[in-house]
C-alpha cells in the first residue's frame, strides 16, 4: 500500500472504465464492419452470379438457334440430299465429313427415321474422338434417339464406362423431299467453350454431367488444372442454387444452373467467382479502418487522460488530500488504516499507529498569526514525511494534529522512527519574515496486534499515549 497515493483514485477508476469501453466499442465496430462487408460482398457476388447465369442462358439459346438454323441449311443442301438418297454408306460418310468440316462439329451422325445409324463422321481435329474409332453404330443410335428433332440439347456421350464427353447435340430432318433421315451434329463442350463464357460474363464456368445417380464428372472448366483438381471432390455434394466451395486457401461462391436431363443423363453448369477477389476492395477499406481504430484509440486514451486529469484529479485532491500540507487527509488515512487492518486479518502483517501534535503551536499561531502557523505546519509536515518510507502513510488529521501509519509492528523500529521525528521537528523553523521559531512534537504509539486490532480502539490508545508523552515531556510514549 502506497501511503502517498490513494488506493484507487477517481481519475484512475474513470480511466480504467472509459479506456476499455472505448477500445471495446472500436473493436466491436470493426467486427460489425467485418461481418457486414462479407455479407455485402456475398450479396454483390450473388447478384453478379445471377447476371452471369442469365447472360449464359441467353448465349446458349443464341448458340442453339444458330446451330439449329445451320443444321437445317445443311439438311436442305442439294448435294447432301443426293448423297443421302444414294444409300451408299461410303458416299454418305464422305458427305458427312465435308459437312463436319463446314460446321466445325466434333461428330456428325446420319440415321434413319427410326434412328438406325447409316453413317458417321468424326472431326480429325478432335484427337479425343480419334482414339475411339470403333464407336459403335448401336451406341450412337441410342444417343441420338433421345434427342428431339429440331431441338438442341446437352448430353454426355459414354465412350467407355470410365470416359464421358459432353456435347451439344442438334438434330434435324433430311427431306428428299419426303422425310428420309435424321441428321445430328455434336459439338464438344470443352475448356475453350468455358473460357469463352468467362470472357463474356467475367465469371468462371464448370460443366458437369452424370448418369443416373453416379458421380459427377467435370467435362469442361475455365479454372486452371491445379485448382480444378482441388475442386473435384467438392462437387460430389453438388447443391442447387447458391453454395460455397473451399479449395485449399481459396473460397468461392457458386451458383448451379440446371441445363436439363436427357434420359438418365443430367448436365449442369456451375457459375463461380472468388470471394477473395470480391473482398479486395473491402479488405483495403478494413485496413484503412483498422489504422483509424488505432488512431482513434490513441486519441481517445489521450483525451480521456487529459480530461480526467484536468477535471477529476482536482476533485480527488479535495477528497483525499489536505490542501495546506499536501499530506493525506483524515478520510484517506482512515481508508489506509482500514486496509492495513484487512491485510492483518488476511496475511497476519502487523502495523503501528502514531498520533502526534505539535508543542507550542497555539502560542505561535496566536502571537505571530495564522500565516506563520501555516508555515510551521507545512514545514513540520515536510520533515515528518521526509523520514518515512514510501509504504508508510502520514496524514494531517486537523489543526496541528498528525498521524502516521507504519507498516511494521516492531517496537524498536517504531521507537527509532518516533525518535527521528521528534529530533527533526524540534529543529528551528525559519519563517518567511526571517524569524526563527521552534516547536516540539508529542507522539503516542499503538501497535497491532499488541494493543488490539479495532481501529477505534487503536486511535483512542494512541491518543491517550500522546497526551501522556505531552505531560511527561518525553517526546513519545507507547500505549
Amino acid at each position: 500500500m502506497d501511503g502517498r497515493v490513494k488506493p484507487l483514485s477517481s481519475e484512475r477508476r474513470l480511466i480504467y472504465f472509459l479506456v476499455p469501453f472505448l477500445i471495446a466499442f472500436q473493436i466491436g465496430a470493426f467486427v460489425l464492419l467485418w461481418f457486414a462487408n462479407r455479407r455485402i460482398a456475398t450479396d454483390q457476388l450473388e447478384d453478379e452470379l445471377r447476371s452471369s447465369a442469365q447472360v449464359f442462358k441467353y448465349a446458349v439459346a443464341q448458340r442453339s438457334e444458330y446451330l439449329r438454323q445451320a443444321t437445317d441449311l445443311v439438311a436442305k443442301d442439294y448435294g447432301f440430299r443426293e448423297a443421302v438418297s444414294s444409300n451408299s454408306r461410303l458416299t454418305i460418310e464422305s458427305a458427312l465429313k465435308n459437312q463436319n468440316v463446314r460446321m466445325g462439329s466434333s461428330l456428325t451422325v446420319l440415321s434413319t427415321l427410326d434412328d438406325t445409324v447409316t453413317g458417321k463422321s468424326m472431326s480429325q481435329t478432335s484427337g479425343f474422338l480419334a482414339d475411339y474409332p470403333g464407336l459403335s453404330d448401336s451406341a450412337l443410335a441410342a444417343q441420338v434417339r433421345d434427342i428431339k428433332s429440331g431441338d438442341s440439347s446437352l448430353k454426355a456421350l459414354a465412350l467407355d464406362p470410365d470416359t464421358h464427353v459432353l456435347y451439344q447435340w442438334v438434330k434435324t430432318v433430311v427431306r428428299t423431299p419426303a422425310p428420309t433421315a435424321h441428321l445430328s451434329f455434336a459439338f464438344q463442350i470443352d475448356d475453350q467453350i468455358a473460357a469463352q463464357f468467362r470472357k463474356i460474363t467475367n465469371s468462371d464456368f464448370v460443366f458437369l454431367s452424370r448418369d443416373g445417380k453416379g458421380p459427377w464428372t467435370i467435362q469442361a472448366s475455365s479454372y486452371d488444372p491445379e485448382l480444378q483438381g482441388a475442386m473435384v471432390s467438392k462437387f460430389e455434394n453438388l447443391q442447387d442454387g447458391f453454395w460455397s466451395l473451399t479449395a485449399g486457401t481459396n473460397h468461392y461462391r457458386m451458383l448451379t444452373v440446371d441445363l436439363g436431363e436427357n434420359g438418365a443423363s443430367r448436365v449442369v453448369a456451375v457459375v463461380g467467382q472468388s470471394l477473395e477477389e470480391a473482398m479486395e476492395t473491402f479488405v483495403k477499406l478494413e485496413r484503412i479502418f483498422s489504422l483509424l481504430i488505432v488512431f482513434n484509440v490513441v486519441l481517445s486514451v489521450t483525451a480521456v487522460y487529459r480530461a480526467t486529469h484536468k477535471f477529476v484529479a482536482p476533485l480527488d485532491k479535495v477528497a483525499y488530500q489536505d490542501s495546506l500540507t499536501r499530506l493525506a487527509n483524515r478520510r484517506l488515512f482512515e481508508m489506509n488504516l482500514q486496509l492495513a487492518a484487512e491485510n492483518y486479518k488476511a496475511l497476519g502483517r502487523g502495523y503501528s499507529l502514531m498520533v502526534m501534535d505539535l508543542n507550542k503551536f497555539k502560542a505561535i499561531n496566536d502571537t505571530l498569526g495564522h500565516a506563520a502557523g501555516d508555515q510551521v505546519l507545512q514545514e513540520a509536515a515536510r520533515r515528518i514525511q521526509g523520514i518515512l518510507r514510501h509504504s508508510d502513510t502520514v496524514a494531517r488529521l486537523g489543526g496541528d494534529e498528525f498521524a502516521v501509519l507504519l507498516i511494521t509492528n516492531d517496537r524498536h523500529k517504531a521507537a527509532e522512527i518516533a525518535g527521528m521525528i521528534c529530533e527533526r521537528v524540534k529543529q528551528p523553523i525559519t519563517l518567511a519574515d526571517g524569524k526563527l521559531v521552534d516547536v516540539g512534537v508529542s507522539i503516542g504509539v499503538a501497535r497491532v496486534p499488541e494493543n488490539g486490532v479495532a481501529t477505534d480502539q487503536l486511535l483512542h490508545l494512541a491518543d491517550e499515549a500522546m497526551y501522556a508523552a505531552k505531560v511527561r515531556a518525553c517526546g513519545f510514549t507507547f500505549a
